[in-house]
């Protein structure tokens, strides 16, 4: 048995509490892809970030791809339970979208990162195409039974729910008033009204 393999197993079981070391990791691993995305982010850097032996996050997730399809799978998960969607109230839904966001910028860079390096995740694809689907099939009969009008596709209603909700943590850095409470609650009533207008 190499010094590599018998190093391993020797790390896994004195991990008392795995559940909290991988919480940690996956912690991480969220600032690091934040903040260098997917080619930039070092697993040497999660480790240290995280306090244990780099050996443990392939043990435990067997890569940095891996790792990042954890970590992606789970802000995935986390949104679509804190903010289910709410067809027949699309504008408070789309209010209480920017509420998390809000509450957690590192989402929104990490989405930017995927998107702009093209990041192979079949998790959050996975994910994401099932939860796209369910939103717009809400929609879909939110407008059959009237609550919504059918001038947008539901496809297209979506899209544009979206990206009102996120409209201000994607360009805040070109206010002067950045996020600050009086700012924040001004934007919160201007994405209500804005899906208003679409769906009246």
């Amino acid at each position: 048995m190499s010094t590599k393999i018998k190093d391993l197993c020797y790390i896994v079981p004195m991990e008392k509490n795995a559940e909290a070391t991988k919480s940690r990791i996956l912690k991480a691993a969220t600032d690091e892809f934040a903040s260098y995305g997917f080619a930039g982010a070092r697993v040497d850097r999660i480790a240290a970030a995280a306090g244990c032996n780099k050996q443990l996050i392939y043990a435990y997730f067997g890569g940095k791809q891996e790792l990042f399809d954890a970590l992606a799978r789970d802000h995935i998960l986390a949104v679509l339970d804190a903010v289910p969607i709410d067809a027949n109230n699309l504008p408070e839904y789309a209010a209480r979208l920017f509420d998390y966001n809000r509450s957690h910028p590192q989402l929104i860079r990490l989405v930017q990162w995927y998107t702009l390096e093209g990041v192979e995740s079949p998790a959050a694809t996975a994910l994401t195409q099932q939860s796209m689907l369910g939103k717009v099939e809400a929609i879909q009969a939110a407008q059959k039974s009237g609550l919504i009008r059918s001038a947008l596709p539901a496809e297209e209603l979506l899209t544009l729910v979206l990206s009102i909700s996120n409209a201000w943590e994607i360009g805040m850095h070109n206010f002067q008033d950045g996020m600050n409470t009086e700012a924040c609650e001004r934007h919160r009533r201007s994405i209500i009204m804005a899906v208003q207008k679409l769906i009246s």
